[in-house]
């Protein structure tokens, strides 16, 4: 988490839940009731802090009464750099010589965007926190306006602006976030 501190993910819901609910009641409408948090994640599959994040979040958070978690591997793959001036292409660093290499879409931006349409689909909910500033989720939030779904962005207060400006309501996370902040004990 930003500011230092690390997020006691027992509290995350209950925090933003008191949070939008303090921004709907002020607004006149009936208080939303938490059905569930689904938490996505992307690791580096054969990368030991990827794996060890993978761990840990099927050990934590996986295990949190009324969480669904999905952890999506990606893999490295050899690639090449293309200058757009000269069109020079390299497939190895100029420096070290090392092949370049990335890892390709994720994937979790769809599975997000699949979610939240589907669950909308079965009517399965009237208002969704997305914790994010991808642009990428413009288009799904648009839709879901459209049919009377309450999307709130929850995001810190600088970037994202085309996802916050597209939904219902924004949720600053650095007004919460020492709310959720855990504790540590000096250990």
């Amino acid at each position: 988490a930003r500011g230092g501190g690390r997020i006691d993910w027992f509290k995350l819901a209950p925090v933003f839940r008191a949070k939008i609910e303090e921004m709907v009641t002020a607004m006149g409408l009936t208080s939303p009731t938490l059905e569930g948090v689904r938490v996505y994640a992307s690791v580096l599959d054969k990368d030991p802090q990827s794996i060890n994040l993978a761990n840990w979040l099927s050990r934590v958070v996986g295990r949190i009464p009324g969480f669904d978690l999905t952890v999506m591997k990606r893999s490295l793959r050899d690639s090449s750099f293309h200058c757009r001036e000269c069109g020079h292409k390299t497939t190895h660093c100029p420096t070290c010589q090392k092949q370049l290499r990335r890892a390709p879409e994720k994937g979790v931006d769809a599975a997000i965007v699949t979610d939240m349409l589907s669950l909308a689909w079965e009517g399965a909910y009237d208002l969704a926190v997305l914790v994010s500033r991808d642009a990428d989720y413009v288009p799904a939030v648009e839709m879901l306006t459209r049919k009377g779904i309450k999307v709130v962005n929850a995001g810190w207060k600088f970037g994202g602006h085309n996802l916050r400006s597209t939904c219902w309501a924004h949720l600053d996370v650095s007004d919460v976030v020492t709310q959720m902040s855990r504790v540590d004990s000096g250990k």
